[in-house]
């Protein structure tokens, strides 16, 4: 018989500035991946303290917020701790993607109009920390 592997539980972090958005994707993340532990925040001026307290595994932000953009914030966030962040974004032109990567961001991920497609979310910040552990123990 088969053994099926238990996906370890992972803390995210969710920081987005729409209400929508922050309602909508931690209930369809847990749809596909229960073991994902998503906590929102909508003011991106909390998330470094938020950081600093929670041990969380990720950080997935926006791109396009009122006081900052995901950018700024997740470079301001690997400044203090070495923790894997993707940029979610509505915006996917290639300008964004390249500063995305040349900033040391681990993934960009364009936002997901079809519900049915948060499990390729899901897949990424998993595949994502995993990445980031491997070189961890690698250095």
């Amino acid at each position: 018989m088969e053994q099926v592997e238990i996906a370890e539980m992972l803390n995210v972090l969710l920081i987005d500035d729409e209400p929508m958005q922050l309602s909508l994707i931690p209930l369809v993340m847990n749809h596909f991946d229960p073991n994902l532990k998503v906590e929102v925040l909508a003011d991106p001026s909390k998330a470094v303290e938020k950081v600093l307290k929670f041990p969380y595994d990720v950080v997935v932000a926006d791109y396009s917020m009122p006081e900052v953009n995901g950018l700024s914030l997740i470079k301001a966030i690997k400044e203090i701790r070495d923790i894997p962040c993707i940029l979610y974004t509505g915006r996917g032109n290639d300008e964004l993607k390249m500063a995305t990567l040349a900033c040391g961001i681990d993934d960009y991920i364009k936002k997901i109009d079809n519900p049915s497609e948060f499990g390729i979310l899901t897949g990424r910040i998993r595949a994502t920390v995993r990445r980031h552990r491997e070189m961890k123990n690698f250095k």
